[in-house]
């Protein structure tokens, strides 16, 4: 038996990084095969790794303290380790959580070693440019009930900022968060909520009863905030890809829109007119959309009318003017219809028109 506390980590853990802590302390380091080994009188802990790991590997806790985890790292002792060793393990752990920008957990405490606290995304006070960057998932009607149920243990593992802080159906948002209530308000027509940030927050659309019903996810966040840190590009693309592998999606798509400026995470539009994507423009599917975007998921029927899985146009998120001209086949796509400012100086968007649709929709039940 031995005590045992895990890692994860977004970087690779290196030798040199376990030999610091050590050499600081005056611990020798011994390198095995396949782990290293410390010892300090008759002290001995041992480092285990790096593996390849996801977000899914980790218990919920871990993998949430974490962005983008991609390696697990395990450092242990004997079970009868004196109280001092065991400090040291955690110690070490801390050591080695802190310095792969990653997260430590101990089972046996049943609570993370580091970080303490929540995650946060460090933005400077006051007012700032920014752009939204929006992740959209669309879901046949027979699917909306495993979304809807699936839609908290998703965030809360893979990005739990975008879990609720208040929702409801209606501004002011009348509920404050609580896991079950939350889920089974998923379940029903609409639903809207507030996050932290970075992210914005979201909305909940069930199918309607109209002749293309689709269920629809979407989460809203700081385009600047991600497109700045390599570990939330990362973490924004994982939570992406697993939500369309467990909504079980037949499309995804993920759009930056510049021209916002945002305080205290509560964003607004500067721009005159929108850039962004309505894909529905009512509740029905038109098809697939006939502009690039930042990230798209093809699932269903999909899958082999276009290209199975994700495509993504770059490694940070890009307004769709710079982004190349990838898009499906025109028979899979709606007729574009930009927004535009009405009479009274509105934004204002057409509703979607029977002429409009793609001439080909497959079954999205297929």
């Amino acid at each position: 038996m031995s005590y045992d506390i895990t890692i994860a980590a977004h970087r690779a853990l290196t030798v040199e990084l376990v030999e610091s802590w050590a050499a600081a302390r005056s611990w020798v380091v011994t390198r095995e095969p396949d782990h290293l080994v410390l010892e300090s009188g008759r002290a001995q802990l041992e480092v285990w790794g790096p593996d390849p790991a996801e977000a899914d590997d980790f218990e919920e806790a871990l993998a949430a303290a974490c962005l983008a985890p991609r390696w697990m790292v395990q450092v242990s002792t004997a079970a009868t380790a004196p109280k001092a060793a065991i400090a040291q393990l955690r110690s070490l752990a801390r050591h080695l959580a802190e310095q792969t920008d990653g997260a430590a957990f101990d089972p046996r405490q049943d609570g993370l070693i580091w970080p303490r606290g929540v995650r946060k995304a460090t933005v400077p006070a006051g007012e700032r440019e920014t752009s939204m960057l929006t992740l959209d998932w669309f879901v046949a009607p027979s699917r909306w009930a495993q979304t809807a149920g699936g839609l908290v243990d998703l965030l809360a593992r893979f990005c739990p900022e975008a879990l609720p802080t208040r929702y409801g159906e209606w501004e002011p948002l009348p509920h404050r968060f609580e896991r079950g209530q939350f889920t089974r308000a998923v379940h029903g027509p609409k639903v809207f909520w507030r996050s932290t940030r970075p992210c914005f927050g979201g909305w909940a659309y069930g199918p309607g009863d109209g002749a293309f019903p689709v269920g629809r996810i979407t989460l809203t966040f700081d385009g600047g905030l991600v497109r700045a840190d390599d570990r939330w590009r990362e973490g924004v693309v994982d939570l992406f890809t697993t939500g369309a592998e467990r909504f079980g999606a037949f499309f995804a798509a993920a759009q930056d829109e510049p021209g916002y400026t945002v305080s205290r995470n509560r964003p607004w539009q500067t721009d005159s007119m929108q850039s962004g994507e309505y894909f529905l423009r009512g509740t029905d599917w038109q098809g697939l959309p006939p502009v690039p975007m930042w990230l798209s998921w093809y699932g269903g029927p999909y899958a082999t009318l276009v290209s199975p899985g994700l495509v993504r146009l770059g490694e940070a998120p890009k307004p769709r003017a710079d982004l190349p001209e990838v898009v499906p086949p025109a028979e899979l796509t709606y007729r574009h219809r930009p927004p535009f400012v009405d009479a009274h100086g509105a934004i204002a968007m057409e509703p979607a028109r029977p002429e409009d649709r793609a001439s080909q929709i497959p079954d999205l039940e297929s």
